[in-house]
C-alpha cells in the first residue's frame, strides 16, 4: 500500500493494528528513493512547512543531507520513534 504522507501512514497503522506490516518505507526528501523508516535521518521542526501535519518532519538517506537541510530551514535530527510520538501527538 502506498500512502501520501506520514499522517496518512500513521492513520492507516492505527486503524489496522492487527495487520502485520512487512516493511515501512519513506521517500528521501531530495532523491525520492525509498528507504526504511528506521534507517532514515529524520529532521523534525524548522521553518519548512510539513505535509499534512502541524509538526514538519522530513526523511533523508544521509546525515549530511539532513544537516544541509537544517542549515537552510532549521529543525533537528531525530529518530523514527521520536517522529512517531511527535506526529501522533500533533495531528
Amino acid at each position: 500500500m502506498r500512502l501520501c504522507s506520514l499522517h496518512c501512514a500513521l492513520t492507516e497503522l492505527d486503524a489496522n493494528k492487527k495487520r502485520k506490516v512487512a516493511s515501512l518505507l519513506v521517500a528521501d526528501r531530495n532523491t525520492k528513493s525509498l528507504l526504511n523508516v528506521e534507517k532514515a535521518f529524520w529532521v523534525a521542526g524548522g521553518t519548512k512547512r510539513g505535509v499534512m501535519t502541524r509538526h514538519p518532519t522530513w526523511a533523508f538517506a544521509t546525515k549530511s543531507a539532513a544537516e544541509k537541510f537544517i542549515a537552510s530551514y532549521g529543525g533537528a535530527i531525530t529518530g523514527w520513534n521520536e517522529v512517531l510520538t511527535t506526529t501522533r501527538g500533533s495531528n
